[in-house]
């Protein structure tokens, strides 16, 4: 963009206004003869640019500003040029339409120059935006965003097709002739190589048009009229058969470059942009490229720069309809993305509401959730919405919504009755093992007789809820004590110290995983389980218990109180026990981890999926959501948080 030469408009900016309409000066009427001096008065310094020279000039007669533009004087003898001047002040007078600059007048001034004075605008080339806004300038970006561009260029079109049904062809369309004006006005300038149905074509020879007009437009030996970076490949030696399509293709160009803010064509050598007239600038797969543009910019771009006129956009009333449609589009948006900011206040208002009044709560995150819903449903790349959305779904509940509790219930009872049928298995096992101590010798039936009534206490609760698929927690409470009474008793066998921990360990994990939506339950199996290791040593030392060990000269004995110690038989049941709790523990260490691992996956399956579906904006507010999904550590569902807040 930078290193792309541009001509500056040929309407030079307005001078301040001097005020109010003065009244007229005495003997002004007697002045209205026609000549230049009596009318006009320079009020500005002239500039020159192409073949022209424009001043800016104050009308006595009309009381307001004017610009003039006069042949160069190195020009003034030249048929053809005064030909093209004069042709420029009737198409242009002739075209009455306020994206035309109107001309007032036309004359020969004093110095036997030809002039025509228009009215004076102010604003700024549309080449001037593109290049400040190419170099970042803020105030550029903040005024002139691409929606304002797109909105400008689709009334450049309504100007074009009055010109077009007038039967004008501009031939030179290009950002320098375009005038953005300061109140929304635009303005197409320069109608000098304008091609006017059913006049013949002015072709200026080459010598004079390639010295007026060197640095931009490009006239190869007076068959080329046209600026390279934006004309149409049928303009490139044969100016005067090209119609009106090839101000299309010049406004797909312009177009290009409001989108991308980099030239269709390579800019600054006018020859180099010529070579490259001939060929596909390739324009849908560049912009494609490009994912923040919208696929109707693309489609309308693309169509109105096709090489193969009979493909092109078919009239510049097509290209502004296609604009005006994205437009039409972009303020609904607009509309809807108005919307979906005053829901994501009202919901953060709730959100808010809800920490202040703790009873409220529940409604207050179902209404927040619903109006957030609907926020997104109108803009899904509402970013504040998204991540409420995320906050609120992932942030610990101080206390479980009364329908999510239901939920979790039923998850429960179905765990409860998988587990149940696991745990009557088990229960299998231990009859077994305690069956296979009865080998070594009975010295004490009471501690078969506790151990035997606990198993079949668990035995039946486990087999009613496999049965019935419920469970209730009063009972999972006592069937918790009476587990750990069992496994305590497990200490008249070899002490507490031998088998009693790994077996507590066992039995700890289990219903911490199976529990692990209850927080009372599994303290209480915590609680059970330190009681269970710890008590009954103590209860031996006061003397209630019978002694487990004794301990003399650095050796500890193993007392029998419940079996007796034959070497055999204490050997096997020993190896047999301590294996099978190894092999149990890891087992239900290994399941419990598989089940988490399979839940989270699950998670970040559908979060992945997610972000697949929704648009670029929510997919890395997802992409967060699972990021902290992966890191969190599992967290109870129904119980308070402690966190603060």
């Amino acid at each position: 963009m930078s290193a792309r030469s541009r001509r500056e408009a040929e309407t030079l900016p307005a001078v301040p206004s001097s005020g109010s309409v003065r009244p007229p000066e005495p003997g002004l009427f007697d002045a209205l003869t026609g000549d230049f001096l009596a009318r006009y008065r320079a009020s500005g310094e002239a500039s020159t640019g192409g073949m022209g020279v424009l001043t800016h000039l104050h009308d006595l007669w009309l009381d307001r500003r004017v610009v003039s533009k006069a042949i160069r004087s190195d020009h003034r003898h030249s048929r053809r040029v005064r030909q093209r001047f004069l042709r420029e002040a009737r198409v242009q007078g002739a075209l009455q339409h306020p994206g035309i600059v109107p001309v007032f007048d036309i004359g020969i001034s004093p110095t036997g120059d030809a002039y025509f004075t228009m009215r004076r605008v102010s604003g700024l080339t549309l080449a001037e935006v593109l290049d400040r806004l190419c170099d970042g300038d803020p105030e550029m970006t903040e005024r002139f965003s691409s929606r304002r561009l797109v909105v400008a260029l689709s009334q450049v079109c309504q100007v074009l097709h009055y010109a077009h049904a007038h039967g004008v062809v501009h031939r030179d369309l290009k950002p320098a002739n375009i005038m953005l004006g300061d109140f929304g006005e635009v303005y197409v300038l320069d109608w000098g190589i304008a091609k006017v149905r059913g006049e013949a074509d002015e072709v200026p020879d080459g010598d004079e048009l390639s010295r007026a007009e060197s640095g931009e437009r490009l006239t190869h030996d007076g068959s080329v009229l046209g600026t390279p970076e934006y004309m149409a490949p049928e303009q490139k030696g044969r100016a005067e058969a090209v119609d009106e399509r090839a101000d299309v293709f010049a406004l797909g160009a312009i177009l290009f470059e409001c989108l991308t803010l980099e030239a269709l064509r390579k800019g600054g050598d006018a020859a180099l942009a010529l070579a490259e007239v001939d060929e596909d600038p390739e324009v849908r797969s560049r912009l494609e490229a490009r994912p923040e543009l919208e696929p109707e910019l693309i489609d309308a771009c693309a169509a109105a720069t096709a090489v193969d006129p009979e493909q092109r956009t078919r009239g510049a009333d097509a290209l502004h309809a296609a604009l005006e449609g994205y437009l039409e589009g972009a303020r609904d948006f607009e509309r809807r993305r108005g919307e979906a900011a005053r829901l994501v206040t009202r919901a953060m208002a709730a959100l808010a509401a809800a920490s202040e009044l703790p009873g409220e709560r529940d409604r207050a995150r179902s209404e927040a959730l619903a109006e957030l819903g609907r926020a997104l449903s109108l803009d899904p790349e509402c970013k504040p919405a998204l991540e409420a959305v995320m906050d609120v779904v992932l942030a610990e509940p101080e206390t479980l919504p009364t329908g999510a509790r239901e939920e979790l219930e039923k998850a429960a009872q179905a765990q409860a009755h998988e587990t149940a049928r696991v745990v009557v298995a088990l229960a299998v096992v231990w009859i077994g093992l305690v069956a296979l101590s009865t080998a070594m010798g009975v010295r004490d039936w009471m501690p078969f007789a506790v151990i035997s009534a606990c198993i079949a206490v668990l035995v039946g609760y486990n087999a009613k809820v496999a049965l019935t698929g419920r469970h209730q927690r009063a009972l999972r409470a006592l069937v918790v004590v009476v587990t750990f009474v069992a496994i305590a008793t497990l200490g008249a066998f070899a002490g507490p110290f031998v088998v009693v921990p790994a077996v507590t360990i066992l039995a700890a994990t289990a219903f911490v995983f199976s529990m692990r939506a209850d927080r009372a339950l599994r303290r209480l199996a915590v609680a059970c389980s330190v009681a269970a290791v710890a008590v009954p040593p103590l209860l031996q030392l006061a003397g209630v218990l019978p002694q487990s060990y004794s301990f003399e000269h650095d050796v500890v004995h193993v007392l029998p109180n419940a079996v007796r110690f034959p070497p055999t038989a204490t050997f096997v049941v020993l190896w047999i026990t301590s294996t099978a709790v190894v092999v149990l523990c890891a087992a239900l260490v290994s399941f419990g981890v598989r089940r988490l691992a399979t839940t989270q996956d699950a998670a970040l399956l559908q979060v992945w999926r997610l972000r697949h579906l929704l648009p670029p904006a929510a997919a890395r507010v997802l992409a967060s959501a699972a990021r902290r999904v992966s890191l969190a550590e599992p967290q109870a569902t129904n119980e308070p948080s402690r966190r603060k807040r």
